[in-house]
């Protein structure tokens, strides 16, 4: 666009100085050219205009992700060309990219377009995008995490719920159960953020089970198992002849593997007989010596000793003595044993 401006001047006439008018001709604009390097663009009003009349202004504003440090944001169309732009604009700071536990960011910078990349410690696996971008409100995105690879669990004895692979990442879970027994530990244990198990495997404890009852004299009146169950009751015993039974009729298998009763007895009877030492008896009474019969005993004296004979109607002894002579205190005495 083509514009004129006025330029006077006095010339020497016939009445003296007389003011002279010349048109001089300016010219125009055409639309300004993006500034290379400015990080700048014309505002955006002037972005369809294609002429522009010399003296005309136009703005600039600084790029997405930059901001002005200084310089003016005006140009101005000078007899067809442009003024230079003065404007400075700066990329943006990002700042720093946020923590990683376990882990941290390797940057190309912190201004607007530079990255910032994850990086995990030896052992412990990157979850999430590992590259962040600067962008003009600032990092975008979220940091990643890096969590803790466990190692495979130590095999015991349970069996597992689940199939879980691995590598064992944060929050991985193994169940566990036993096909016999009873579970012993945590029923499931998980893979936290620092690479360890919450706990250590649970292991399968045997079937509690009480042993088979030791009653000495005493004999199964039915067939018997070597173990028995948890709240299991048993009473098929009985004592051997000349044995009096005494103590619980049944006893019941505990929840530990102990019976909850003392276990009976077999004593022996009243009129029992019971021979020590070298000897020998015979008797004609039926079992428990309860009925009247003939009873004839025979034992023999220990070399040296004696035997002496007592029947007091209800029982009959035999006791045996040695008689040995001591001196005490300048005295003979006689020591019976």
């Amino acid at each position: 666009m083509e514009t004129f401006d006025h330029f006077s001047r006095s010339v020497l006439g016939q009445k003296g100085l007389v003011p002279s008018f010349n048109l001089i001709h300016l010219r125009g604009c055409d639309a300004p050219l993006i500034v290379s390097g400015s990080n700048a663009n014309l505002a955006d009003k002037y972005i369809t205009m294609t002429s522009f009349s010399s003296g005309d202004k136009v703005y600039y504003s600084c790029d997405v992700g930059h901001t002005p440090m200084g310089g003016s944001r005006i140009r101005t169309c000078d007899n067809g060309k442009w003024t230079p732009l003065k404007l400075r604009c700066e990329r943006k700071l990002c700042g720093h990219a946020g923590e990683i536990s376990n882990g941290q960011f390797t940057y190309t910078g912190v201004e607007f377009g530079d990255t910032a990349t994850a990086v995990c410690n030896e052992g412990f696996i990157l979850v999430g995008r590992a590259t962040r971008y600067c962008m003009s409100n600032g990092w975008d995105g979220r940091p990643p995490v890096c969590e803790g690879e466990c190692q495979e669990p130590t095999e015991t004895n349970a069996q597992r719920r689940n199939v879980q692979e691995p590598p064992y990442t944060f929050r991985n879970v193994i169940r566990y159960w036993c096909p016999v027994g009873s579970l012993v530990g945590s029923r499931e244990i998980w893979c936290t953020d620092n690479g360890t198990w919450s706990s250590p495997p649970p292991q399968c404890k045997g079937p509690i089970r009480c042993q088979s009852p030791n009653v000495p004299n005493a004999f199964w009146i039915n067939s018997h198992k070597k173990t028995y169950r948890p709240m299991e009751t048993i009473s098929s015993f009985k004592c051997k002849s000349g044995y009096t039974f005494t103590g619980p009729a049944h006893i019941t298998c505990g929840s530990e593997g102990q019976w909850l009763q003392r276990l009976p007895k077999c004593l022996p009877s009243k009129y029992s007989l019971l021979c020590v030492g070298k000897g020998s008896k015979s008797s004609k009474t039926q079992p428990g010596f309860k009925g009247a019969g003939k009873l004839r005993i025979q034992a023999t004296a220990p070399p040296g000793g004696q035997r002496s004979d007592t029947n007091d109607g209800t029982r009959v002894a035999q006791h045996f003595y040695t008689t040995q002579t001591v001196t005490l205190n300048g005295k003979e005495l006689e020591q019976t044993q």
